[in-house]
C-alpha cells in the first residue's frame, strides 16, 4: 500500500492547545490499520523527548460512537490499555502515550503458551469498564453486509452477556514489559466474553483441534454447541467486515483475502 503523507503538527495542536508546535517532530507511519491512519510522532518539552500515537480515523466505521470510545478509555484501569492523552470526539482524531514493545502476532509463537491467552482475556474482562451498549454480531454483519449470513436464531444468549473488547485480534496486544496492553477499544460491548477468546485464537491461526480445550478452560465447562455458535458469529463478523470494506472502496489485498478465508471457514462450520 502507499504510505500516506505526514500529518501536519497543527493537527496534534488542536488536541493539545497547550503544546507548542516546535516541539512536535518526527511523525512516522505505522502500517496495519484499515479504519484509521496512525503515526507515532515526538515531542521535546524542557529536555525531555516523549513518543506519543496520533489516530486519525478515515471515514465512518459501523458501531463506532466517539462518546462512548471516549469514556471507555477514561474508564480503563492503569496498566490495561495505552493512556490517553487526547481525544476529538467530532473527528475521532486521539492521541496516546507510545507503548513499548512488539505485537502479540509477531512473538507468540515459540515464545507463549496458549493457555496463556485464556488467563490473558479472563483478566482483561475482569478490568473492563461496565457498558449499557450491546455489541450484537447478527445486527453488526446486517448493517455491513447485504449477503445473508446470520439470522436471528443465530444470536448469543442474552443471559450470558458481559462487557466484551470485541476487535481483540493479535494486532491489537501489544505485549509490554509489566504485562500486555489491549489496542482499540471501538467496539466495547456487550456479549458472549468467548467471542473475545476465539478471536484471539483464530487471529493467531492457532490449531483448531485445541481450541475445544482452551474453551472448557476458559468458561470452567464443555460446551461445544456455544463453542460453534461463537465461531460461527465470529467468522459471520469477519465477512461483513470485509465486504463492507471492499464495497467501500478498501481494496487492500489482506481485505478480500479475508473475505475468502471467512467464507471457506463459515462453509467449514
Amino acid at each position: 500500500m502507499l504510505i500516506p503523507p505526514a500529518p501536519s503538527p497543527s493537527i496534534v495542536i488542536a488536541l493539545m492547545p497547550h503544546w507548542h508546535i516546535s516541539e512536535i517532530s518526527n511523525f512516522e507511519f505505522m502500517s496495519g490499520g484499515y479504519s484509521s491512519q496512525n503515526f507515532s510522532f515526538y515531542r521535546l518539552h524542557n529536555g525531555v523527548q516523549e513518543k506519543y500515537v496520533l489516530r486519525v480515523p478515515q471515514g465512518n466505521q459501523p458501531f463506532a460512537n466517539r462518546e462512548i470510545e471516549k469514556t471507555i478509555y477514561a474508564d480503563l484501569p492503569a496498566n490495561v490499555g495505552a493512556d490517553l492523552v487526547a481525544f476529538d470526539t467530532t473527528s475521532g482524531r486521539m492521541i496516546t502515550r507510545w507503548i513499548e514493545g512488539p505485537i502479540l502476532a509477531d512473538v507468540f509463537v515459540g515464545t507463549f503458551q496458549e493457555e496463556q491467552l485464556v488467563e490473558y482475556v479472563q483478566e482483561l474482562h475482569r478490568a473492563m469498564p461496565t457498558t449499557k451498549r450491546t455489541y450484537d454480531v447478527v445486527k453488526q454483519t446486517q448493517k455491513m453486509s447485504k449477503q445473508d449470513i446470520l439470522s436471528s436464531d443465530d444470536a448469543a444468549d442474552p443471559v450470558l452477556l458481559v462487557p466484551c473488547h470485541n476487535d481483540l485480534n493479535p494486532w491489537n496486544v501489544i505485549v509490554a514489559q509489566d504485562n500486555w496492553k489491549t489496542l482499540d477499544w471501538e467496539f466495547v460491548g456487550l456479549n458472549d466474553p468467548l467471542f473475545d477468546l476465539i478471536a484471539l485464537h483464530q487471529g493467531l491461526e492457532l490449531p483448531q483441534e485445541n481450541l475445544g480445550q482452551l474453551a472448557e478452560q476458559f468458561l470452567g465447562h464443555n460446551d461445544q454447541r456455544r463453542l460453534l455458535s461463537n465461531l460461527k458469529r465470529f467468522w459471520a463478523r469477519e465477512f461483513a467486515w470485509a465486504d463492507y470494506q471492499l464495497t467501500a472502496g478498501n481494496l487492500r489485498e489482506e481485505i478480500h483475502q479475508q473475505l475468502l478465508t471467512a467464507q471457506a471457514k463459515l462453509k467449514a462450520l
